[in-house]
């Protein structure tokens, strides 16, 4: 019996260890910010707060201020400073829709921001318009299988976000993708409209995604330049036959 109740308590005492482990718990001493938005995105409490990527905190509340901005409540381990020109934005976790508050640095002098200090509008930026954004990319996803669809759309998304390469690699692997352009001009003409709608509501929002912009329209201004090409590519393109079931 004593055996038995030994063994019962080393596994709840790997179980528990497991759970913190896979869990990122943090017991380290906290300092609580806030920080100012101008829409939350759908951040909840209890997501994650990162540093270069590293999860160093949770969200511990949302709420609506009087001006409709919104005001996120967040604890950071005090190991970790934050100064008054510290930024914070929304970003996703995966294509479900999760988000996380990632702190980075920004320009300015590095005054220490003081634990209950507030990040303020003009250094926070809220999540992509994901909806937008697939929208926007909804003609050229038709023809793709779920797996291409997940593949590129995390592709731009991360772009965007400035966390990924280029997305013209990834689009480069994938023959589909060509394939489906090459069939119509129109589809062709429909998402680049989009997308450059897209493009232009991010780039007003913020210069930070300058660069990742450029760089999402030059692959479209590509694909406008050379379509004849990807159409030719297409009808080159060996179709493959499906495989008889063997006995």
């Amino acid at each position: 019996m004593i055996k038995v109740s030994i063994f019962a308590l080393a596994m709840l005492l790997v179980a528990a260890a497991l759970v913190v482990v896979f869990g990122d718990f943090r017991f380290g001493p906290k300092a609580t910010y806030h920080a100012t938005f101008t829409n939350a995105s759908r951040l909840k409490a209890g997501q994650k707060v990162r540093i270069a990527g590293i999860p160093v905190g949770a969200v511990s509340g949302v709420a609506l201020n009087p001006d409709n901005t919104v005001d996120v409540t967040f604890g950071v381990d005090k190991r970790y400073t934050l100064y008054s020109s510290t930024r914070a934005v929304v970003r996703y976790e995966n294509l479900v829709g999760d988000r996380y508050l990632e702190i980075t640095s920004g320009p300015g002098e590095l005054r220490k921001l003081p634990p209950g200090g507030t990040i303020n509008a003009q250094h926070t930026q809220p999540a992509l318009d994901l909806d937008a954004l697939l929208g926007g990319l909804k003609p050229v996803l038709k023809g793709l299988d779920a797996d291409k669809v997940n593949t590129i759309t995390s592709a731009v998304i991360e772009l965007l976000q400035g966390q990924g390469g280029a997305l013209s690699d990834v689009l480069g692997e994938t023959s589909a993708f060509s394939t489906a352009l090459g069939r119509r001009d129109q589809l062709i003409g429909d998402a680049i409209t989009n997308l450059n709608t897209v493009l232009a509501t991010v780039d007003q929002k913020s210069a930070q995604f300058s660069a990742s912009v450029d760089q999402l329209q030059q692959l479209i201004t590509g694909l406008a330049n050379n379509k004849d090409a990807i159409a030719g590519l297409s009808r080159r393109w060996p179709r493959r036959r499906p495989i008889s079931p063997t006995c």
